[in-house]
């Protein structure tokens, strides 16, 4: 019993004092700093570096985001490809827009005029009108994180698409699911 308690003892004492002969500290001078970001010419904005010896380092989040890459943390790193396309801002209702969802059920391409079979939810203005397109409508196919410009001629009856409308009622952006 008292052979137990001192092999106990004895090992306690060992792990305790372990950590102090085993690792040495080292001193690490480094700064931060805050450095333009520049591609090809073009500033990025202000990023913060971490500058150590002749090394720098950067958060790895920092240079796709600034590239327009997106990046997402999960079992690896996945890095998708920067938008080649012209993206239009999601509706404002502070500015009296409205987003409306549905199948396009009529078009007539020399005006660039449509009519929606709205699919609605709750909060989904009704729409039962002839909806106009301002003369900045950007379209975008989307597929997945890709998309793509596409004109009016593009549209046909039976797709389904969302509208960010103005207040004036014409279509700012045109989303096409695919």
């Amino acid at each position: 019993m008292i052979v137990k308690k001192l092999i106990i003892a004895l090992l306690l004492i060992i792990l305790l004092t372990f950590p102090t002969f085993g690792i040495q500290y080292h001193n690490v001078n480094a700064t931060l700093e805050n450095i333009p970001f520049m591609v090809e010419n073009i500033n990025l904005g202000n990023i913060n570096i971490l500058k150590h010896d002749d090394s720098i380092y950067i958060p790895i989040n920092i240079l796709p985001e600034k590239l327009n890459y997106k990046i997402s943390i999960k079992d690896f790193i996945k890095v998708s490809y920067p938008k080649t396309y012209l993206d239009f801002n999601e509706a404002s209702p502070l500015n009296g827009e409205e987003f409306a969802y549905g199948e396009i059920i009529s078009i007539d391409k020399k005006n660039n005029t449509f009519r929606l079979e709205q699919h609605l939810d709750d909060s989904s203005p009704i729409i039962d009108y002839t909806i106009g397109t301002s003369e900045d409508c950007i379209l975008v196919l989307k597929r997945n994180n890709r998309g793509m410009n596409i004109g009016f001629d593009d549209l046909k009856v039976g797709d389904c698409v969302g509208v960010v409308l103005t207040k004036e009622k014409l279509a700012r952006g045109i989303i096409l699911n695919k």
